[in-house]
């Protein structure tokens, strides 16, 4: 399906279910938002407020871990000592469990930061 087609969809979901708006945040690399968010303009959707982070980052994993701490800002490094201590464990996991506590999850956020 295409972006535009994707966007005829939702606009149809929002008329159904009487939404003053839907919130998309597309998987954009950072070299080409600029001309992405002018194709989207193009296609009615406006640029709002991010729930996240606006960019998308890929990080090479094939150093060690040594490696990739010491190439990390010291707070990153410091953020990830205490959530160490606090015992967080970061896994992959794509089961519908998983899925659902992600929701629930970015509800929750979503709610605190009063979006």
């Amino acid at each position: 399906m295409t972006d535009s087609e994707q966007v005829k969809v939702l606009a149809k979901v929002a008329r159904d279910y009487n939404c003053i708006f839907i919130k998309v945040e597309p998987k954009v690399e950072k070299s080409d938002s600029r001309f992405q968010i002018l194709d989207f303009r193009k296609m009615g959707l406006v640029e709002g407020r991010s729930l996240f982070t606006k960019h998308n980052f890929v990080l090479d994993i094939t150093p060690s871990e040594k490696e990739l701490l010491a190439s990390f800002k010291q707070k990153t490094r410091y953020n990830i000592k205490v959530a160490e201590k606090r015992g967080v464990i970061v896994e992959i996991d794509n089961s519908e469990e998983a899925f659902k506590k992600y929701l629930e999850l970015t509800e929750e956020t979503t709610k605190r930061q009063g979006f």
